[in-house]
């Protein structure tokens, strides 16, 4: 909330390997959704086990309350 309400953040982007499941869950429990726009990182060659990312984002309109800590 603090992107969008105090830093005034119209969309809050974020990416991780696409087998980075642990990092993609935190994404996704904060309220990020998956674009379905996986791509190669830039940086690393195409057949790097790691080279394949997947893009979240979250807009302005669409944030709701992330469920932050299991209770």
């Amino acid at each position: 909330r603090i992107g969008f309400e105090v830093l005034k953040f119209e969309e809050i982007v974020a990416y991780t390997a696409l087998s980075n499941v642990k990092s993609r869950a935190v994404m996704e429990r904060i309220g990020l959704l998956n674009q379905n726009e996986d791509f190669h990182h830039p940086e690393l060659p195409k057949d790097h086990p790691l080279s394949l990312h997947c893009l979240y984002k979250i807009s302005s309109g669409k944030c709701a309350e992330p469920l932050l800590a299991k209770t």
